[in-house]
């Protein structure tokens, strides 16, 4: 969460809120190519009625359509506990924890809601930290891998953002205060690579910033070409959140080959490659980003990658094009964040951003949660002695 506090510690809910909005990262520069976060539908309040009824109805309607994991969810349950509860709402914000408490029912680790104001709401946190809050605040499942203080049974009473996060939290009885630990937003300084015994190590950081594309993948670009003669590789995805995934390809494109990368489906549609070539990436028949410079490095069969818990999103998807292409995966098992988002604009104050599409895995199938490491070591040093000892190393 670091990221998100300015020089006095506070807060920055501008930076909070961009980086919210853009957890996956797959945004075009031409907006025509609808897939993910750069498809903007926006749903009148003519259209959901003037009741908050008739809101959270309609909103139930196109989480449940649209939702790549819409089967989570028991929806007549849903929709009968919403009725039920509808002459206590008075407004359409009043159906907000409602929204908010199936989002993380689809548990695609990347749906929330998001208010035009900028201001933070509980469920977009609770998302981060893999927390299961329901519409009345109580805290339903906690994920032992991102420890918060929170315990099942909490009721979250207000969430504060002067200094940190700080939660007023109802636990037996008593009202106490919980401040959460910092988000795992992983580092956005530059790329890095060192050199062991003639395996270079890169550390990878994650992109947020669209305005500054080019010079995140050429700077990346240039990190590999300089350690060209390397004999092996460790990418090191680690503590990488993510950000926009063709500038992630393009960086690290001297270490991967011409041709389809990755399928990307809709839930209801086909799948769309991203494939990578000489001159740039494309997505479908369209280009992403086009090179300046490129250059294939002739010792990518000795790749390996590794990642952790707080490998998010776009860092997911790029593990699974190196698993596709049979480079071993070391670490731990990643967020499991990996879908690209729609953003549907409910109302002038709320938006959905909502995962309606996801990545295929090496079987052909949409990936759903982490990706899974083959093998449980999270320690650079001892992934750099492994590749150490293979292939062009042993010369």
């Amino acid at each position: 969460m670091k990221a998100f506090y300015n020089s006095k510690g506070v807060l920055d809910h501008h930076r909070l809120k961009r980086n919210l909005n853009s957890p996956m990262g797959v945004y075009m520069q031409r907006k025509r190519i609808v897939f993910g976060i750069t498809t903007v539908f926006f749903v009148g309040t003519v259209a959901f009625g003037q009741t908050p009824l008739s809101f959270g109805l309609r909103a139930l309607s196109i989480i449940k359509t649209r939702a790549l994991m819409s089967e989570n969810v028991n929806w007549d349950a849903q929709r009968a506990e919403l009725i039920r509860n509808s002459g206590k709402m008075k407004s359409d914000q009043d159906i907000l924890p409602y929204l908010g408490e199936i989002l993380l029912k689809l548990n695609d680790n990347h749906s929330f809601y998001i208010l035009g104001h900028g201001k933070v709401n509980l469920y977009q946190l609770a998302m981060f930290y893999k927390v299961k809050v329901d519409s009345s605040g109580l805290v339903t499942v906690l994920d032992q891998r991102f420890p918060t203080g929170l315990k099942i049974g909490d009721r979250i009473l207000n969430l504060g953002t002067t200094s940190g996060v700080t939660l007023d939290v109802q636990r037996a009885g008593a009202d106490i205060q919980v401040r959460l630990p910092d988000l795992p937003l992983g580092n956005s300084s530059g790329f890095s690579v060192d050199d062991e015994n003639g395996v270079a190590s890169l550390k990878v950081p994650n992109q947020m910033d669209s305005r500054n594309l080019d010079t995140y993948y050429e700077s990346g670009i240039a990190a590999i070409k300089n350690h060209g003669k390397s004999c092996a590789w460790v990418i090191d995805l680690r503590d990488n959140t993510g950000g926009n995934l063709y500038a992630l390809i393009a960086a690290l494109s001297p270490l991967l080959p011409n041709g389809e990368l990755l399928s990307l489906q809709e839930k209801q549609g086909q799948p769309i490659a991203i494939s990578i070539d000489d001159r740039g990436v494309d997505f479908g028949d369209n280009r992403a980003i086009e090179f300046k410079t490129r250059r294939y490095i002739s010792t990518t069969q000795n790749i390996s990658l590794i990642v952790n818990r707080n490998t998010k999103s776009a860092a997911e998807m790029m593990a699974l094009i190196f698993k596709k292409l049979h480079h071993r995966l070391y670490g731990e098992s990643t967020f499991g964040a990996i879908g690209y988002q729609t953003i549907i604009q409910l109302n002038q104050q709320t938006s959905l951003e909502l995962v309606t599409g996801g990545a295929l895995n090496e079987s052909g199938q949409v990936q759903e949660g982490a990706v899974i490491p083959d093998e449980e070591d999270n320690s650079l040093q001892s992934v750099l002695a492994k590749m150490s000892q293979k292939g062009s190393c042993q010369k």
